[in-house]
C-alpha cells in the first residue's frame, strides 16, 4: 500500500513534468517557419500544389524528387518523401503542423513500446509502466541536444524524431510477435510495412531495423515459436 502510494506521487510528479516541458515547444512551434533545406525538397512539390491544386500531381512531383536524390545522393527514399511533403507545400502557414506531429508521434510510440514490452511481455504494474513512460518522454524533450532539429526544423525532425518513433513502433510489434497470445497476420503485415518505412529513414536507421529485424527473426527460428512458424 505504502509502495503504491509512493508511486501514485512519483507518477504525478513526472506527468506534471512532462506537461511543463511541453508548453514551451507547443508555444514556440506556432512562430516557425520553413528554413535551408525545407525550401529546395519542398519546392517542386509546392510548385504542382499551387498549379493544380491536385494532391497526385504533388504525389507525383515527390516521387520525381525521391528518384533524383536516389540516382544522385542516398537511397533514404521515404524520408526524401517526406521532404517533398512539407507541410508548408500547401501554404507556410501549415507548417506549425510539424512540431505537433513530431511531438504527437514521439508520445504516441514510446507508449505502444512501453505497453507492449513492459506491462504486456514483462508484466510490469501499470504505475511502474506509466512512470517508465513519463520518464522516458522526459528524456526524450529535455536532454535532446537540439529541439530545433528535434521538433520545428521539418527535415530534421522529421528525420529523427519521426523514424525513431517508427523503430519504437516497430519493436512493440516485433515484440507482440513473439507472444504467441499476440501474434497474427495483420500484426505481422503491419510490422513489416512500419519496418520498411523506418529503413528508408537515414542510414543509421536503416543498419538498426536491419539488424533489429535479423535479430528478431533468428530468435524466433532458433525457439521455433508456434506462431511465427504458422505465418
Amino acid at each position: 500500500m505504502k509502495q503504491k502510494k509512493h508511486q501514485n506521487i512519483i507518477l504525478l510528479f513526472l506527468f506534471f513534468a512532462d506537461f511543463l516541458s511541453l508548453i514551451p515547444i507547443l508555444t514556440i512551434t506556432k512562430f516557425t517557419g520553413m528554413v535551408l533545406d525545407d525550401y529546395s525538397y519542398a519546392a517542386n512539390t509546392h510548385v504542382a500544389w499551387i498549379n493544380t491544386h491536385s494532391l497526385i500531381d504533388a504525389f507525383i512531383a515527390s516521387i520525381k524528387l525521391v528518384k533524383k536524390y536516389w540516382y544522385s545522393w542516398q537511397g533514404s527514399i521515404i524520408s526524401d518523401f517526406l521532404f517533398a511533403f512539407n507541410p508548408a507545400c500547401f501554404g507556410e502557414k501549415y507548417y506549425w503542423i510539424n512540431g505537433i506531429a513530431m511531438i504527437l508521434s514521439l508520445v504516441v510510440s514510446l507508449s505502444y513500446l512501453v505497453y507492449t514490452v513492459f506491462y504486456e511481455r514483462l508484466k510490469c504494474n501499470r504505475n511502474s509502466s506509466l512512470v517508465l513512460l513519463f520518464l522516458l518522454i522526459w528524456i526524450y524533450i529535455n536532454l535532446l541536444p537540439s529541439s530545433s532539429e528535434g521538433f520545428y526544423f521539418f527535415n530534421d525532425a522529421c528525420n529523427y524524431t519521426f523514424f525513431y518513433s517508427l523503430i519504437c513502433f516497430h519493436v512493440g510489434m516485433m515484440t507482440r510477435l513473439s507472444s504467441n497470445n499476440y501474434c497474427n497476420k495483420l500484426l505481422y503485415v503491419v510490422d513489416v510495412i512500419v519496418g520498411f518505412f523506418s529503413a528508408g529513414g537515414h542510414l543509421s536507421m536503416a543498419v538498426f531495423s536491419l539488424v533489429l529485424t535479423t535479430t528478431f527473426l533468428g530468435y524466433h527460428l532458433m525457439n521455433k515459436t508456434e506462431k511465427i512458424k504458422s505465418l
